[in-house]
């Protein structure tokens, strides 16, 4: 014998068929497509480029945002952050967003050159895989560029042309580069 009756049961069963097709409510949220998925890569990429070539580049970007980390590997907070931007890159790739990151490790503040080994093996004793430009150019035009300040760390997200749409100055989480992706596709559309 069941405690409850049989319109009680049957009501409770209605509800559960309900809320397991709805799933309860707590659909995930849709987040806007930005492009096809774009792959991320599988293993450290690190480019040396000078402020041309650079430039360039983020003019002609094939994905219709991209996201930009100024970064060196002398920073704490830039180092600090560095877990959570990969893992905002692999989830903006898989939605079309170009992931690049900006070493600014072109030489030490003692002065000591750092080439891209060096930037390699960083990544490597930290198990972290990020697609790099070594910058090796005018920090003046590049401050221009991206609308930075100079500081370290630096996250910018681009239009397809280069434009700057968002930018932030400082360490973020990984909810703060989402944020910051949310917040360019508004000033975007």
């Amino acid at each position: 014998m069941h405690p409850l009756s049989k319109g009680a049961r049957r009501g409770l069963l209605a509800g559960l068929l309900i809320a397991t097709a709805t799933g309860c409510g707590n659909q995930p949220e849709r987040r806007p497509e930005t492009g096809p998925a774009r792959e991320y890569p599988a293993a450290i990429e690190i480019e040396t480029l000078d402020g041309e070539a650079t430039a360039a580049r983020l003019a002609e970007r094939p994905a219709p945002t991209t996201i930009v980390n100024l970064w060196a590997t002398w920073c704490p907070p830039c180092v600090a952050e560095l877990p959570d931007f990969e893992r905002a890159g692999r989830l903006l790739a898989a939605r079309g967003v170009d992931v690049l990151t900006l070493s600014m490790d072109v030489s030490l503040p003692s002065g000591e050159p750092v080439d891209a080994d060096g930037v390699r093996r960083f990544l490597t004793d930290r198990q972290l895989v990020l697609p790099v430009w070594l910058y090796d150019g005018d920090l003046n035009d590049l401050a221009d560029r991206l609308s930075w300040g100079g500081a370290l760390p630096y996250t910018a997200i681009l239009d397809q042309s280069g434009r700057v749409l968002a930018g932030h100055q400082g360490a973020m989480d990984l909810d703060g580069f989402l944020a910051l992706h949310e917040e360019a596709l508004t000033k975007k559309r």
